[in-house]
């Protein structure tokens, strides 16, 4: 499956394409900005766009930025934006800014797994009041020195995601993190980790606030449902979200085992590769299931959701 339609809402907020002709109508809704094909073909650059919605005089009121397409072609990376972004003209207009999604970008303006990033860690140190930060892409994706005091939920959405992608979120300082979501992607497109690089996620040492962990479009999900059954930070968590990937009924066995997933508020398991009696067994014990999308316990091969 690829990502089919821009994003209706961010942060709780609706979202508003931004018009240069018009400027922001509303500063309190997520305000979005991106190229089009005909305006990038033109030679209209993102930046420029960002720096011009930034004279706007209701720019130091958003508070939701949400930013599309910056190339149509998919070697174009992000580092342009991203300096742009973090630079100290466009950060003191952007002074309420408390969410960011940058790669609001569907699979008709590009592939997710084609998507190039940059890094992001500059722009997050650039907004220590940030709260919310959402990427979407994983080539040339980096996330260094990751560091706030005010971030709560992080996510990370690609098609592979790098080994040390994950390596930098297990180094992050986040103290106030309550909601981590990886999605972990294809060897095919980039993912070269294993289940052993998520074990410091599990501990339960590295976000003692946290109450949301996805690791979702995972090819190796019954392996992650065996070692987090068992694993620490169960028992801070609300909600374990393992949807998108390729759970079958032998990791689900692991997960009915585990008197943790037993005490969680929601367990996620959408688009699955377990049997009816195994998801009517899962949905017994405890937490409110969410199992929509089976794919058939017997398919011979099993498909993440979002890869291309």
């Amino acid at each position: 499956m690829v990502v089919s339609s821009q994003a209706s809402t961010f942060a709780g907020r609706p979202i508003e394409q931004w018009d240069n002709e018009i400027g922001i109508q509303n500063a309190d809704a997520a305000i979005r900005v991106g190229l089009d094909y005909d305006a990038w073909e033109d030679g209209t650059k993102l930046p420029d766009l960002l720096s011009e919605l930034c004279e706007d005089p209701k720019a130091p009121q958003i508070k939701a930025l949400v930013i599309g397409a910056w190339s149509f072609e998919p070697e174009d990376g992000a580092s342009e934006l991203y300096a742009r972004l973090a630079s100290p003209e466009i950060v003191a207009r952007l002074s309420s800014l408390r969410a960011l999604f940058v790669g609001d970008i569907t699979g008709e303006e590009c592939e997710i797994s084609w998507i190039t990033q940059s890094d992001v860690g500059p722009v997050l140190r650039a907004y220590p009041a940030l709260e919310v930060l959402q990427v979407r892409g994983g080539n040339s994706l980096a996330l260094s020195d990751l560091s706030s005091p005010a971030l709560v939920k992080l996510v990370i959405e690609t098609g592979g995601l790098p080994r040390s992608c994950i390596e930098s979120v297990c180094n992050a300082k986040l103290p106030n993190l309550a909601h981590l979501e990886l999605w972990l992607g294809s060897e095919n497109y980039g993912a070269d980790h294993s289940v052993d690089d998520l074990m410091p996620l599990l501990s339960g040492r590295l976000f003692p606030k946290l109450r949301y962990l996805g690791l979702r479009d995972s090819e190796y999900s019954d392996e992650i449902a065996r070692v987090i059954a068992d694993a620490p930070v169960l028992s801070q968590l609300e909600t374990l979200d393992l949807s998108m990937g390729t759970l079958g009924d032998e990791g689900a066995e692991a997960l009915l085992a585990s008197p943790q997933i037993a005490k969680l508020a929601t367990l996620d398991v959408s688009h699955h590769y377990m049997s009816d009696a195994m998801v009517k067994r899962l949905a017994s014990i405890g937490p409110r299931l969410l199992s929509s999308e089976p794919q058939g316990a017997d398919s011979n091969r099993r498909y993440i959701q979002v890869s291309e």
